[in-house]
């Protein structure tokens, strides 16, 4: 204990802190720090650790006590108390820190006799994406009096709460805080707990049917594993157990409206969190789904009542059964960011400002209230106000493609800027004749297939479909349209799938394209006379493909990237995909000694363009088959970088960067992987304000891809901050150059995207440096 907190506490009760454990070497230390200073005895009980976790507890002079795992919570709780010698008791999990140590002493120096029992804020907290970090607070019982009759119940979820009161003592509320780490464990380690967790529930609830704590807690379990049905079951269940008036009700209330929104059951959704909020107004939760729900319908005046209260239960004083039920809570700038958009629709355009004036204000980093405004003066058609704030938002986040999008819009509005004109017209006839296979791999795609095979039909030779097991339609469908269709067996991995189509491939070129996604009419015009026209060293040409992405907020946004979707047919397997999702062509190309070549083709991508629930499906899914990808190769860097975007999508940013900087550390990265890898990393330590190790990485990709727009804005950008203006102007100048050259080919050392940047944004950091310079 520290010389400060040992003068604080001569007069102050003794304090027994008790944590159970088990392989926490990860976890425990930080915890024991967290409370060493105030602590008179800490007692560690280990249920079987085979790491350094007892090693640990030892050497920071805990009281361990090694016990046998029952699979019961309240048992190695209560060991642990039957151990101590405080008055007190604070019980903990390796995973948890006390964030004020100084209030936990102040409230057990005022405790008074008949005080049993203290609830404590416990905060866990987990990144939407690198701007917005969304939090669930909730009201629960963990300080408390050593007494012979208090002891832990349940064999998971354990309460102590009932045993205080029935002894007589009072239950008080408290400032205590206490952060919970356990969601930041990889995902693996997630699901283990998970599974785990279900077991006990099971259990006990096979003992005792009808516990709705119980059915709540299960339930809650399901969705983290991604069983969203089974969950709704038990919610069911558990509301027909729950009195109809009885205010806890609105912990099963929320959590099943949440889950079923993400089954799409709207319906149901609105009618639990309405009874939710009826029951308890003053909650932030049940507002909160009602806001989305809402808004998502276009009711915006509803939305907006229920965002405003929301607003209202997260500044205002906290209801105390809220907080015991447990809460969730945005960031105050994101919050307000979603209020301005129910007054923009709602044609308040004043209100609208001043909410997202108040989200830029709250948060700089956060540009949805900049883009916010550019849509208001858009509409107002005031382009060049519009135009200021969205270059202004590009300047705090660059690679932010639907503002760039905006702009392109803004510009077409003032200047009738058209579109980046083609290098080939549509009605130019081919010098020579080139057949094309287009291919594709499909599963129960009988509502989005038709569509795609309508768009190349007329330009395709042959069509090769491989089904991985569709049960529905897909078959038909495909045969329908004159597909050659093939079966194979879905195994996780979709090279495996997609080279299995590749060898039905009889076209001079092969364009592969998914059930989801359509060729634009514009390069059905054109894509024969590219192929026909291509120089024999081009071996694949880079196709935009544009994705409609559904946002966190019920918006869309547009993203863009250049993939080598067209290429020749070398035969299989000299030219072959690999990789068990994210799967990658260009690496066979590139070893053939063929160059790829950058064209006007766009394909339409229409699987972004989903609920978040469907979005998160496939992110998991992904997620599971890169996981495999890594541990059957673990020093593949490819599939570490891509299992560290998919890390990203999933807002679990710290593990995300270090998995993009394992992947460099393999060493065996294409240069075109390398250079949007080190890109990557210019954009996430550039965010958090590291500005040299940002401008370090630019030049890595930059040495790799000199020609990357995006990346020298980034090099520029953290010129600039780093205040070297003169050197910004000079890659700022060379942004323009390239820029304005319209170079449209590059080789098998180039990236194969970019990010389009205007002019004007180049135009804007060479201002910026010549204002730093005197030059202005």
């Amino acid at each position: 204990m520290s010389n400060f907190y040992k003068s604080l506490r001569k007069s102050m009760k003794k304090l027994s802190v008790c944590i159970i454990a088990k392989n926490e070497e990860k976890m425990l230390g930080g915890c024991i720090d967290s409370v060493s200073g105030v602590a008179d005895e800490i007692i560690v009980v280990d249920t079987g650790s085979s790491d350094r976790t007892i090693e640990i507890a030892k050497s920071k002079n805990c009281i361990v006590i090694e016990s046998e795992w029952r699979d019961d919570f309240s048992y190695s709780r209560n060991i642990s108390i039957e151990a101590a010698s405080g008055e007190f008791i604070l019980a903990l999990d390796a995973d948890e820190r006390i964030v004020n140590p100084q209030e936990l002493l102040d409230t057990i120096n005022r405790a008074k006799p008949n005080d049993g029992g203290w609830l404590v804020d416990l905060v866990s907290s987990s990144e939407i994406d690198s701007k917005v970090l969304q939090s669930y607070s909730s009201k629960i019982l963990r300080l408390f009096r050593r007494h012979p009759n208090i002891r832990f119940e349940g064999v998971i979820h354990e309460q102590i709460v009932y045993n205080i009161v029935k002894s007589n003592f009072k239950v008080l509320n408290s400032k205590i805080k206490i952060l919970h780490l356990g969601y930041d464990l990889s995902p693996e380690q997630l699901r283990s707990k998970q599974l785990r967790n279900l077991e006990l529930l099971n259990r006990s609830l096979a003992i005792d049917p009808n516990n709705a704590y119980n059915l709540t807690h299960r339930a809650k379990t399901l969705n983290a594993l991604g069983r969203n049905q089974e969950a709704h079951g038990d919610y069911v269940k558990a509301l027909e157990v729950l009195p109809s008036d009885n205010k806890m009700r609105t912990r099963t209330l929320n959590s099943g409206a949440s889950n079923a929104y993400k089954l799409a059951r709207y319906d149901i959704a609105e009618q639990w969190a309405l009874e939710s909020y009826n029951l308890l107004e003053k909650q932030s939760l049940a507002n909160y789904i009602l806001g989305e729900i809402y808004f998502n319908q276009k009711k915006f005046d509803l939305a907006l009542k229920h965002y405003l209260l929301m607003r209202e239960a997260q500044v205002g004083e906290k209801d105390f059964i809220a907080a015991v039920s447990g809460d969730y809570f945005v960031p105050l700038d994101h919050l307000a960011y979603k209020i301005g958009r129910c007054y923009f629709f709602l044609e308040d355009y004043s209100k609208a400002s001043a909410e997202y004036n108040h989200s830029f204000e709250l948060n700089s980093q956060n540009v949805l209230g900049l883009i916010g405004l550019a849509n208001i003066a858009f509409n107002l058609r005031r382009y060049d106000e519009s135009r200021k704030m969205l270059e202004f938002a590009i300047s705090i986040d660059p690679q932010k493609t639907e503002i760039h999008d905006f702009l392109k819009k803004v510009d077409i509005a003032t200047k009738g800027i058209r579109s980046s004109e083609i290098n080939l017209a549509a009605d130019s006839q081919p010098s020579n004749r080139a057949t094309l296979s287009v291919c594709m791999i499909v599963k129960n795609e009988e509502e989005m297939l038709a569509g795609c095979l309508e768009s190349v039909a007329k330009v395709a030779d042959e069509i090769v479909i491989t089904d991985t097991g569709s049960t529905d339609k897909t078959v038909e469908i495909a045969q329908s349209y004159g597909a050659k269709v093939c079966h194979f067996q879905w195994i996780d991995d979709f090279s495996a799938a997609r080279n299995h189509s590749l060898q039905h491939c009889t076209g001079d070129w092969i364009l592969y394209i998914d059930a989801d996604e359509r060729l634009s009419d514009e390069s059905q015009g054109y894509i024969k006379a590219y192929i026909a026209n291509a120089l024999p060293e081009i071996g694949g040409m880079i196709c935009t493909v544009e994705s409609a992405h559904y946002q966190m907020d019920g918006s869309n946004e547009v993203h863009r990237g250049g993939y080598p979707r067209l290429f020749r047919n070398l035969g299989y397997p000299k030219v072959k995909f690999i990789g068990r999702v994210h799967e990658q062509i260009s690496p066979s190309i590139v070893d053939a000694g063929l160059n790829f070549a950058i064209s006007d083709i766009k394909i339409i991508h229409l699987g972004y363009d989903q609920s978040r629930e469907i979005m998160e499906e496939k992110i998991r899914r992904n997620y599971k088959m890169l996981l495999a990808h890594v541990q059957e190769e673990p020093l593949n860097g490819y599939a570490w970088f891509q299992l560290g975007q998919t890390l990203a999508q999933m807002g679990i940013s710290k593990e995300a960067e270090e998995a993009i900087r394992f992947a460099i550390n393999c060493k065996n990265l294409t240069n075109t992987v390398l250079a949007s890898a080190s890109a990557a990393l210019a954009q996430m330590v550039g965010k958090s304000g590291n500005f040299l190790e940002s401008l370090e990485w630019a030049e890595k990709s930059l040495s790799l891809s000199p020609n990357q727009l995006f990346t020298l804005v980034l090099k520029g950008s953290a010129l600039l901050n780093l205040h070297r203006p003169k050197e910004a102007l000079e890659t700022f100048s060379e942004a323009l150059a390239i820029a304005k050259s319209g170079a449209r080919t590059i080789n098998s050392q180039s990236a194969a995207f970019d990010v389009d940047i205007s002019e004007d944004v180049i135009l804007k950091g060479i201002e910026r440096a010549k204002a730093m310079l005197g030059l202005a």
